[in-house]
C-alpha cells in the first residue's frame, strides 16, 4: 500500500516542514532513508510507504493530510 500526493499536497507537506522546522536529514533519519531519497519522496519522484507515513507522523506529529490521506 502506497501514499499518493499530488502537486498540491507535496506543497502541503513541503509547507509543513518548513513552517515547523524539519529538516530532510531528520526525516532521512527517522525512516531509515537516504536524503536523497527523501528529497525524491519530498518532490513527487517517489511515493512514501504507509508505514513510512506512520512513523513520520508518530515521530513529528505530521498530520495524515499533509501527506494527503483522508482521515474521515
Amino acid at each position: 500500500m502506497r501514499c499518493v500526493c499530488s502537486e498540491d499536497q507535496e506543497l502541503r507537506l513541503l509547507g509543513y516542514l518548513k513552517t515547523h522546522r524539519i529538516l530532510q536529514e531528520q526525516i532521512a533519519e527517522a525512516i531509515n532513508r537516504n536524503i536523497t531519497t527523501v528529497n525524491r519522496k519530498l518532490h513527487g519522484r517517489s511515493q512514501f510507504t504507509i508505514e513510512e507515513v506512520k512513523k513520520l507522523h508518530r515521530t513529528f506529529k505530521i498530520p495524515y493530510g499533509a501527506f494527503g490521506i483522508d482521515t474521515t
